[in-house]
């Protein structure tokens, strides 16, 4: 990479981070990045992995009804994916992030709309692969 194009990634990512700190949500999304929600392997990892070199991932923070009246804030990760086919996928996960107790945990995740338990994700997820 030229010195100009990684001059302009370093100003992007920047810009990023401080559009994400001034909603509100910055330290909560830094701390669900940060967190491992599999062993060895933080959350942001686990997701650009996922997301793969055909993939883009959007950070956000919000706080919806039903955490309304609680220190829980929800931070979704989604990653828009084409496939080999050519076909746009979508995978949300949720996360939860707890700023009393400083704790993060997944809340659920979405492959192409449809929610996803632990027999399905796995499977889902190969067949994203093989598109």
């Amino acid at each position: 990479m030229t010195g100009l194009c990684r001059r302009l990634i370093t100003v992007l990512a920047l810009a990023g981070t401080l559009v994400l700190a001034a909603c509100g949500y910055g330290d909560d999304i830094a701390a669900v990045k940060k967190a491992e929600t599999l062993p060895g392997k933080n959350n942001e990892a686990l997701v650009n992995d996922l997301a793969g070199a055909h993939g883009s991932v959007d950070w956000t923070g919000s706080k919806p009804d039903r955490f309304k009246d609680t220190d829980i804030v929800l931070v979704t990760a989604t990653i828009k994916q084409i496939g080999r086919s050519g076909k746009e996928h979508h995978l949300v996960f949720d996360f939860v992030s707890n700023r009393q107790t400083e704790k993060v945990g997944i809340d659920r995740v979405l492959v192409d709309g449809e929610e996803q338990n632990l027999l399905t994700l796995p499977f889902n997820l190969i067949k994203l692969q093989l598109d």
